[in-house]
């Protein structure tokens, strides 16, 4: 009787080792890494840049011209490219350094070249980065993404290339940070969007 005792107790123990409840604790944790994963320790809110601090990333024609005055030059129209901000026709309108996507009444930001004199900068209102700025600053606000990222360029090593992202959450898009090797100063910041949005 003890035997068959001790060999129910047995498998009672091993069925209780693969219960259920433990299998979904598994899960959990899973679920929870995933999670922990698809989100961004450094970032640079899209949201929240504007240029020279009034702005916004995605704003009206007319607004940014009663801010900047009217473009220097619009390209003739584009098709929708991969980087492009939305699936469609598109202009590129150009102030003084600064490049927007033009869909019709609408800018989207794509870069700011500080290779020319330009009068603008990003800002988040707490970081700042204008023509003035240099790869130990960035490094200073987001040591991982330089570390991770940084990149050479292809003329001559002249340019290093750091991706940061845009959203606490994992998004297709991403700013793109040049900066000059010889001095460090940041020679553009553009935004990227590999996969087009709707």
């Amino acid at each position: 009787m003890k035997i068959r005792v001790t060999i129910i107790a047995f498998s009672l123990l091993a069925e209780a080792c693969h219960s259920p409840q433990i299998n979904r604790t598994k899960t959990q944790s899973k679920a929870t890494i995933k999670t922990d994963s698809s989100t961004n320790k450094e970032y640079l809110d899209w949201s929240k840049v504007k240029l020279n601090g009034t702005i916004p990333m995605i704003s009206s024609f007319k607004e940014v011209v009663k801010q900047l005055g009217k473009p220097d030059k619009i390209d003739t129209l584009t098709e929708g490219a991969n980087g492009s901000y939305y699936n469609k026709k598109f202009q590129y309108c150009y102030f003084k350094g600064a490049t927007f996507e033009k869909y019709s009444d609408t800018l989207v930001f794509s870069e700011l070249d500080f290779s020319k004199r330009t009068p603008f900068y990003l800002t988040d209102g707490r970081i700042r980065f204008d023509g003035s700025s240099r790869d130990f600053d960035f490094k200073k606000l987001f040591p991982d993404s330089f570390e991770n990222n940084q990149l050479s360029g292809t003329s001559m090593d002249v340019y290093e290339y750091i991706s940061l992202a845009t959203a606490p959450n994992k998004t297709n898009d991403e700013w793109d940070f040049t900066f000059h090797t010889k001095n460090g100063k940041v020679w553009g910041i553009s935004h990227d969007d590999p996969e087009v949005n709707k």
